[in-house]
This record gives C-alpha cells, sequence and structure tokens, in this order.
C-alpha cells in the first residue's frame, strides 16, 4: 500500500504568512519582539493586508508616522475583529500627538458603532480629557460624572472622581474640590489615594492654610515616600513664613506655637517619632485627628510664646533632622 506523508503539508501551516490578526494578537499580549520577528520573516508585498499595516503602526516608535500607517491601514482595511482596538489606539495617537479635535472625532465614530463596545470607558476618558484641553470643562465634567456612575468601584470611576475633584480646584472651588479629595484618601487604588494628598496640600498650600498644607504633605511622606511630588511640595512649604499679623494676634489672644514633625496612620509609628524629639529638650504630644473616619496622630514639639521663637527652633530642627517641618497655632 502507498504511504502518504503530512509532513510538506505540516511545513506548509507552519511556515506560511504571518496575518494581521495574528501579529496584533502577539502585540497585545505584550510579545512585541516575537511579533517583528514573525512580520520580518514572511514580510512579503503580496502580504502587505490592512491587518499588517496596522501591527506596523503598533510597532513603530514614531508617533506621526505610526498615525500615517493607521491612514494607510484603514483605507487598506483592517479585520472586523480588529476594529475597535484599531480605533482605539488611533484616537491615543490623536491625544498624544496634541490633536484633540481628531480625538472627539475617532471617540464619537466608535460610539456610533459600538455604543457600548470593549474600549468605551478608555474612549470616554480620552474624550474628557481631550474636552478639557480645548477648554470645555462642562463637557469634561459630564463625562467624567458618566464614567463614575459607570464604574462606581473600579480605578476608572475613582480616577473620573479625582479628575472632578481636580478641575474644582483649578475653577478655586475650593471647598467642593477639598471635600471631594478627602474622599478619595481611603480609595484602595494607590495612584489615586497619592494625587489626592498631593492635590489637598497643594491646594491649602496655594490658599496660604500653612498647617493644612503641611499635615497633608506629612501624610503623603509617611504612607508614600517615594510619591512623585513630594520634593515639589517640600520646595513649596520650606518657603511659608508666619505674618507679621500673626505675630501681633498671638499677643492679644495668648496663642502658643508648636513645631508640627510629623502626620501618621499608625500610632506606633507616632510614638517612635515622639519619642525622638525628646532629645531637643521640649515638650512633645500627640493629637490624634480624623478624616473621612481615619485615624491619624499628629506630633508637635515645643510650646512656644511667639511664632518667631517657634520658627528658630523649626530652622534648627530641619537642619538637624534634614526634613521639612512646619510651625503651626496651638
Amino acid at each position: 500500500m502507498r504511504r502518504f506523508s503530512f509532513l510538506p503539508i505540516l511545513i506548509l501551516i507552519f511556515t506560511g504568512p504571518a496575518y494581521g490578526s495574528d501579529l496584533i494578537n502577539l502585540i497585545r499580549q505584550g510579545k512585541t519582539e516575537e511579533a517583528r520577528r514573525l512580520m520580518d520573516s514572511t514580510a512579503s508585498a503580496a502580504h502587505r493586508d490592512g491587518g499588517r499595516i496596522f501591527a506596523q503602526a503598533l510597532l513603530e516608535p514614531d508617533g506621526r508616522k505610526s498615525l500615517a500607517l493607521l491612514e494607510t491601514a484603514q483605507k487598506t482595511g483592517v479585520d472586523p475583529t480588529d476594529a475597535e482596538y484599531f480605533f482605539y489606539q488611533k484616537a491615543l495617537l490623536y491625544f498624544a500627538a496634541g490633536w484633540p479635535d481628531s480625538v472627539l472625532k475617532t471617540a464619537a465614530e466608535y460610539r456610533t458603532r459600538w455604543e457600548n463596545g470593549n474600549f468605551r470607558t478608555a474612549m470616554m476618558k480620552l474624550e474628557a480629557a481631550a474636552d478639557e484641553n480645548l477648554s470645555a470643562p462642562q463637557a469634561a465634567e459630564r463625562l467624567r460624572n458618566l464614567l463614575a456612575r459607570e464604574n462606581p468601584d473600579s480605578p476608572d470611576g475613582a480616577d473620573a472622581k479625582l479628575n472632578r475633584a481636580r478641575i474644582m480646584q483649578q475653577q478655586k472651588k475650593y471647598a467642593e474640590g477639598k471635600k471631594a479629595l478627602k474622599s478619595l484618601i481611603k480609595s484602595p487604588y494607590d495612584n489615586i489615594t497619592v494625587t489626592a494628598l498631593y492635590l489637598l496640600s497643594s491646594s491649602a498650600a496655594e490658599q496660604k492654610k500653612n498647617d493644612d498644607a503641611l499635615f497633608y504633605f506629612n501624610l503623603l511622606k509617611e504612607e508614600f515616600p517615594e510619591a512623585v511630588g513630594l520634593d515639589d511640595l517640600t520646595d513649596r512649604l520650606s518657603q511659608f513664613e508666619t505674618s507679621s499679623a500673626d505675630q501681633s494676634a498671638e499677643k492679644i489672644t495668648g496663642t502658643t506655637y508648636a513645631v508640627q514633625v510629623g502626620v501618621f496612620s499608625v500610632r506606633d509609628n507616632a510614638l517612635m517619632m515622639a519619642e525622638n524629639m525628646k532629645k531637643y529638650n521640649k515638650s512633645v504630644d500627640i493629637n490624634e485627628k480624623v478624616i473621612s473616619g481615619r485615624k491619624y496622630f499628629v506630633v508637635w514639639v515645643g510650646k512656644f510664646l511667639s511664632s518667631e521663637q517657634a520658627m528658630i527652633f523649626k530652622a534648627r530642627l530641619e537642619a538637624a533632622e534634614n526634613e521639612t517641618f512646619q510651625v503651626i497655632a496651638r
């Protein structure tokens, strides 16, 4: 009986052209180098379908070249299974290029095709950011309100709330913004908590509310010592000065002052700081403060009859501890 060999057929199957969808799937899985090798090994003018050009666009490091490839891919035709992802990537590139009008146009076309598509939330976030760049805060707020409602217990919902609060602060709606930011301190997402604390401290500094600015700064430093933005806040807080009005008022009211050296969410950490401060032979107090239902421990050092005396001691502490502290009224 004659035997048939399947080896040539198998070779043809596994060495055939890599089509666009295969390459895009590899890229979406983070296997970009594998996608590059596969594309290079099967490159042929006959195989340059829209999907392959889309894959090239995703692998292209130059943003403008990538956009040009996307335009070509769209004209050539992209596989329907990749179409949603194509629109999302196109909107991302438009946003990165600084073309908010094109982002809005692409997002509108996406919603027309896929009202409840897989990238609905991501596209709404891009659209809100584009509206903000076009000085359309009401449109941005409307989208972020919708994002928060549709994603109540997710990072996207928390991010929408954070951006709404940030806009409130920019519009000088400080009370509303502060309330929204304080509600995000307990967020389970660290990036949201870090940004909320930074904005609370920064906004308080802008309003010259030195005690609040330092409180949130210390809280950020204690919980996230490597957070981006700490250096910026340190520079801003180190420039605080006590006004002459404060110094005259203290004589009338009998106000005393202390140096606030830390805010802690764990009592043991506050106790350690207090113990360390005792070497300066000043009174050390730990005060409890509740923010959004969560208890914090504030460490004060000294009890000075004038803000000037407290400032002199603060300078001594900062030089010795290489940290930034703040004078507060007791």
